[in-house]
């Protein structure tokens, strides 16, 4: 058939038919503000670019008015952007509405230390990758009260939409030392996380958040997704202030050694998808070894889960696929042989898990982690 008999139809189904996010876990009203921050210095990657110059989304515990609704999941222009690249049928991707009310006040709870807030966390997403492809599991951790800033890494994320209009995607690159070329990605990346933690200890930049008029307490964790998670994990062991790390089924990069020896004893948990462990990556092999007496890693799996499970994608496919709409693409098993319901769920419960207890000072928060998820299987 041709592409104009199923356009009435497509119309009419993008019209009529939301996408919702399975309800977050905890009694928090998750906020959002997206903000940019202008460096000063040249962007490494796309010199031509100016500046570097970053997109974040601060995830905090709210306050919504009466008149506040929850935040589309995409830009307008990411959106757009999604369209076309996976094929979806025009329209549908804007249905998406996230767990978090955009721009709404911040609880008078969030400030700096002494008062009732959980920690901040700083959020890195994969290479080739928006941040806004992990808005799900960040609503859900918001809601049991910790702040997320969940930052764009400009020509290495697909596509970073900017207030003014203008937008950033993909510089793809075949180097010729691919191993090299991954490590400064990663310098890179840690360097922008350096940037923002210092943007939050600054008053100027934090009043951007609705309700927010102090600085916001330092990070004390951060996690990540693929190249997001090695950048976590180099991150902190350069930051002795940063607590507890997640990586999400990333390869380690850099000197993994000394990467590792330095997170101990604080804990740093990595989760694997199916199939991916310390036989088939070597990076994980040696992150085990070189931690020393003293290290408290975890290594878990998910049965079922792939590499690309940990976004948001898993369960937004699911959902279409299961919608009937017409022009939905078959990805087969992209996302794994998971429910993106349950992948979502099963994610979600082990970071809350883990965050939860490494920050309460528990001497194993590995212990018994993976409890009542049958799809989570130790390493």
């Amino acid at each position: 058939m041709y592409l104009s008999t199923f356009l009435p139809l497509i119309g009419a189904f993008s019209l009529s038919f939301a996408l919702n996010f399975p309800p977050v876990s905890g009694n928090k009203k998750p906020g959002v503000t997206p903000l940019e921050l202008k460096l000063s210095y040249p962007d490494p990657i796309t010199p031509s670019a100016g500046n570097r110059d970053l997109m974040i989304s601060v995830y905090y515990p709210s306050q919504p008015s009466r008149i506040s609704t929850l935040a589309p999941a995409y830009d307008s222009a990411y959106a757009k952007y999604l369209t076309a690249s996976l094929g979806i049928p025009p329209g549908l991707i804007e249905t998406v509405i996230s767990n978090a009310y955009g721009g709404a006040k911040i609880s008078d709870q969030v400030g700096e230390r002494g008062e009732k807030v959980k920690e901040v966390l700083l959020f890195s997403g994969g290479y080739g990758q928006s941040r806004e492809d992990y808005g799900a599991t960040i609503a859900r951790l918001v809601s049991r009260g910790y702040i997320i800033v969940s930052v764009d890494h400009p020509f290495d994320s697909n596509f970073v939409a900017y207030p003014d209009g203008h937008n950033a995607t993909l510089v793809p690159s075949q180097p010729v030392d691919p191993i090299a070329a991954a490590n400064s990605a990663i310098d890179i990346r840690v360097k922008d996380l350096q940037a923002v933690t210092a943007a939050l200890r600054e008053k100027s930049f934090v009043k951007q958040i609705p309700g927010a008029n102090n600085k916001l307490d330092k990070p004390s964790g951060i996690f990540g997704h693929s190249f997001g998670g090695a950048a976590a994990a180099s991150l902190m062991s350069q930051n002795k202030e940063l607590k507890c790390g997640i990586n999400l089924d990333g390869t380690f990069w850099g000197n993994v050694p000394v990467i590792s020896a330095s997170l101990s004893p604080r804990p740093f948990l990595t989760l694997a998808s199916d199939g991916h462990n310390a036989v088939t990556d070597p990076s994980w092999a040696l992150f085990r070894a070189s931690g020393g007496r003293k290290a408290r890693q975890g290594f878990f799996g998910i049965t079922g889960s792939s590499h690309p499970a940990y976004t948001d994608f898993a369960y937004l496919y699911g959902i279409l696929k299961k919608s009937g709409i017409p022009g939905v693409p078959d990805l087969g098993n992209t996302f794994g042989t998971i429910d993106g319901a349950r992948m979502l769920e099963v994610e979600g419960t082990l970071l809350e898990r883990f965050f939860e207890r490494c920050f309460e000072g528990e001497d194993d928060p590995f212990k018994g982690l993976g409890k009542g998820l049958a799809e989570v299987v130790a390493q």
